[in-house]
């Protein structure tokens, strides 16, 4: 029988990883934008699917437990503390801000851009 392990984590806020945790925010953003752009831009979709879903799609990406899951199975090295720092940084960052803010956007781009089809 398989024992179940607790991890207790405990995240030390040096400014290396406080630096690598501010700049991983906007570069997961960019990388879903790309991720998500490019295969509506490039490929024909239905009328359902276009270039208007971008800004919703590239802000709905939230990012949680398999993140995390990932960036605590990495092995024991120096640089784990830091990548983990980063990766609570996008994950709190996706949950608080894109969270709540999602209806905003979806009000602001595709409530919007229907209203002006119609």
């Amino acid at each position: 029988m398989q024992q179940s392990r607790l991890k207790v984590l405990v995240l030390r806020f040096e400014a290396t990883a406080r630096a690598v945790a501010a700049a991983a925010v906007p570069i997961v953003l960019v990388a879903r934008l790309v991720a998500v752009s490019a295969p509506l831009l490039l490929f024909p979709w239905s009328g359902r699917l276009s270039a208007r879903n971008i800004p919703f799609l590239t802000w709905a990406g939230v990012h949680g437990g398999v993140s995390v899951a990932l960036a605590l199975s990495l092995p024991d090295v120096p640089e784990k503390s830091t990548l983990l720092t980063a990766t609570y940084a996008v994950v709190l960052f996706s949950i608080i801000i894109q969270g709540s803010t999602l209806g905003l956007v979806v009000r602001h781009t595709l409530l919007t851009d229907k209203a002006k089809h119609a």
